[in-house]
């Protein structure tokens, strides 16, 4: 009997272990394509299509475990591999951009016109507004960035207090935030750089070619040159290409993959060894004491 219970608990701790180390979600990349479509690709193997959509698709941010797209003047909302998608909200005009700040509990749209910040879980509440030239958004950190023109603004999560970052000589086409890795992005259609987020006065890097679009993930940055998109660590010291498509993309975006269950310092095949010793030991049986 005892016996059996011993057997029973170590297959409990077994199946415990083999769900908690099951194969976590190993990361997705978009892509949306000319007004025509969204494509979501395997990011570990960009060759392996995870799903797609058809519409007016233009631009396209990830926030969470969630990825926000533009049709028209409609926003959507899917899960990673777009299976199932559902209206976010609507717009009175097209956007030009938007950016997804979940740990601020925001979304943001610009317009040319403006910036305005809308509460993520209840699009109808208004966070914040700013006007200007506005056209890319960047969410990293918990803090918002903005083009307006040449120049370049960080504001918070609802937009109440805005501050200049850096300025241009000429507008970009694209820019994008790594605070984990205190680097800012910027392209300008003939090379991209990066710039020290914490001093933007400091260059750490450049590439020149045809560079559009750019985001980051997964400690990488991503951009696109025509039809391809490169891969490049925090300082574009090192870059690869990562994939190339039949067709020029409208915009990128990432999803990073899920962190892995365990966070702990031993294997967890060391913690279930303890863990079979202490339950074999309480179920030994104990031997009587002489009378």
């Amino acid at each position: 009997m005892k016996l059996n219970r011993l057997f029973t608990a170590l297959l409990t701790l077994v199946g415990f272990a083999t769900a908690a180390t099951a194969e976590p979600f190993g990361g997705a990349y978009y892509e949306t394509f000319a007004g025509s479509e969204i494509a979501a690709i395997d990011l570990a193997n960009p060759s392996l299509l995870l799903g797609i959509k058809t519409g007016n698709i233009s631009n396209v941010a990830v926030g969470g475990d969630t990825v926000y797209y533009q049709d028209g003047r409609q926003i959507f909302a899917g899960n990673a591999n777009l299976s199932s998608t559902s209206l976010f909200h609507t717009n009175g005009a097209v956007a030009t951009d938007l950016a997804i700040n979940v740990a601020g509990n925001a979304y943001y749209e610009s317009f040319g016109t403006e910036i305005v910040a809308i509460e993520l879980a209840n699009p109808s509440h208004l966070l914040g507004i700013r006007t200007g030239n506005i056209t890319n958004i960047s969410v990293s950190g918990g803090k918002v960035y903005y083009q307006d023109g040449i120049k370049i603004f960080v504001g918070n999560a609802d937009l109440s207090s805005v501050s200049l970052f850096h300025t241009n000589g000429v507008a970009p086409t694209d820019l994008a935030v790594d605070a984990d890795n205190n680097v800012y992005y910027e392209s300008f259609g003939d090379e991209i750089v990066a710039i020290e987020l914490a001093n933007p006065s400091h260059l750490l890097g450049i590439r020149t070619g045809n560079i559009t679009n750019i985001m980051v993930g997964d400690g990488n940055v991503y951009f696109q040159e025509g039809l391809k998109i490169w891969r490049g660590n925090r300082d574009l010291s090192t870059v690869s290409l990562f994939h190339t498509n039949g067709a020029v993309a409208a915009d990128i975006a990432l999803m990073p993959p899920a962190r892995p269950v365990f966070d702990v310092d031993e294997p967890p095949s060391l913690g279930l060894l303890a863990l079979g010793i202490v339950v074999a030991g309480g179920l030994r049986p104990r031997r009587r004491p002489a009378a």
